[in-house]
């Protein structure tokens, strides 16, 4: 069991995609998120063991950064979502070619 004592001092963004043209859950989706100069890369991932499943959303850390300039989601299809004004601290979803829809998640406690 492990046991944060050192609280929820860093801010972070989570995207679940939505697939329509391509895949339902976007996977080999490549989205790069722009904040304050800083600039992460990720790639929605499949398949990762055997007999076992995996959170699909995909996570970006960033740190003491409190804005998020801009998230650029280019799916399998080659079809490109660019959003901006995306809130920190949130899950979000993302269904493609439509932007961010409303979804469900559990309720992160904010600060």
């Amino acid at each position: 069991m492990l046991r944060n004592d050192g609280g929820n001092a860093n801010h972070f963004l989570e995207v679940l995609l939505i697939g329509a043209k391509s895949n339902r859950d976007g996977i080999g989706a490549s989205l790069k998120l722009t904040s304050e100069g800083f600039v992460h890369i990720e790639q929605a991932k499949g398949g990762t063991s055997y007999m076992s499943a995996s959170d699909p959303r995909i996570f970006f850390g960033l740190g003491k950064r409190t804005r998020i300039d801009s998230v650029e989601i280019t799916g399998p299809s080659a079809h490109v979502d660019h959003l901006a004004s995306i809130p920190i601290d949130r899950i979000i979803a993302v269904k493609e070619g439509v932007g961010t829809v409303p979804h469900l998640f559990p309720r992160v406690a904010s600060r």
